[in-house]
């Protein structure tokens, strides 16, 4: 570990080391200051502050660092060309995708670099794990993702792909209920208090779900291609908003997709929309929301509610204006609760 590190310094470049265990980073940090102590050593992980992560990873980019000692949170949009030698401590513990991106954030520019991927001697590494480790150290030419990947189908094993071990159970319920359920049963098991369940069925044909459309006329609620375009970010988002079952999560959430991509785009933010239209009407207790023939109608227990006798109806002349309208409806039509006497008294269901 020193060699590796005083050459890569000795050479005018500086090295990641990575501990992945936020708990024991102390101890490697002072393992690392006891081998290089003449070195200056920056620290980031996932548990700092985040602008305190930003500062030490931009000093280490600058120079002010020349060992940057941090977790998996460098595995993706580090670029620091002058950074050429990586650390990575127990690898056996990680995936080959994982080990392929973090090799990735050094050699960015016309340097060699260098990945070291370290094990302990007295350490039980598994079957598995050593072909892992030398399936990447076989895998040494660019443009070798494809067959890396086969490798790891081969050592995995693919599964039942068609099969209802694989993806029934999300495709029976829909992905956005599964995601909620799932964070429930969690919650339960921590002892916690379960988040309110967003059930709520959306039926609103002047908006179009395709990220195809999210440059035409804005009628589109979608996250598009050109915001974001990495499939497993896009994911991640998509698992995200369907886990927010309040407004302040859904705005903490948008506030945290703005800082990281950039102002969102209107197609955005009409997503984020619909999913608050989502959580107002569950706060409600109303279980769909349908738009039809410029009258909304907000099912209760399978029966749409009508204020004097009449249903709902949004004003606007563009899908983002009929949208608002309808959240502010939403907010209005189903405020009392399904058992108070003043909300039967101002809403007849017929």
């Amino acid at each position: 570990m020193r060699g590796a590190i005083l050459r890569e310094v000795s050479r005018g470049g500086r090295a990641f080391y990575l501990h992945n265990r936020v708990l024991t980073i102390g101890l490697a940090e002072e393992r690392l200051r006891r081998l290089v102590p003449h070195l200056r050593v920056g620290v980031a992980h996932g548990r700092l502050p985040p602008r305190e992560t930003e500062r030490v990873v931009r000093d280490f980019a600058e120079g002010r660092y020349d060992v940057l000692l941090c977790t998996t949170i460098v595995e993706n949009g580090i670029d620091v060309p002058g950074a050429n030698t990586i650390l990575v401590d127990r690898a056996d513990r990680f995936g080959i995708a994982d080990l392929y991106q973090l090799r990735g954030r050094v050699g960015r520019g016309a340097t060699r670099a260098h990945a070291w991927f370290l094990v302990p001697r007295d350490a039980f590494v598994t079957p598995e794990a050593k072909e892992r480790l030398e399936a990447l150290v076989a895998a040494d030419k660019a443009g070798c993702g494809v067959s890396l990947a086969l490798r790891d189908l081969s050592i995995r094993g693919a599964g039942n792909l068609l099969g209802a071990e694989q993806s029934g159970h999300i495709s029976a319920i829909g992905f956005s209920l599964y995601c909620q359920l799932l964070r429930r049963a969690v919650a339960r098991l921590r002892g916690e208090a379960p988040p309110l369940l967003v059930n709520v069925e959306l039926d609103l044909p002047f908006l179009s779900r395709s990220p195809l459309d999210a440059a035409g006329d804005g009628a589109a609620a979608c996250l598009p291609y050109e915001y974001v375009g990495d499939e497993a970010r896009r994911i991640e988002l998509h698992r995200r908003l369907a886990e927010c079952s309040s407004e302040k999560e859904l705005d903490a959430l948008l506030d945290e997709v703005a800082d990281r991509f950039g102002p969102p785009p209107d197609a955005l933010r009409r997503l984020f929309e619909t999913t608050r239209l989502r959580i107002l009407a569950a706060e409600r207790g109303i279980g769909r929301v349908r738009w039809s023939d410029g009258s909304l109608y907000l099912y209760r227990d399978g029966v749409p509610l009508r204020h004097r006798g009449r249903l709902p109806t949004p004003a606007g002349d563009t899908p983002g204006e009929l949208l608002s309208s309808i959240l502010r409806l939403v907010r209005v039509e189903g405020k009392a609760p399904p058992t108070s006497p003043s909300f039967r008294h101002a809403l007849r269901v017929r």
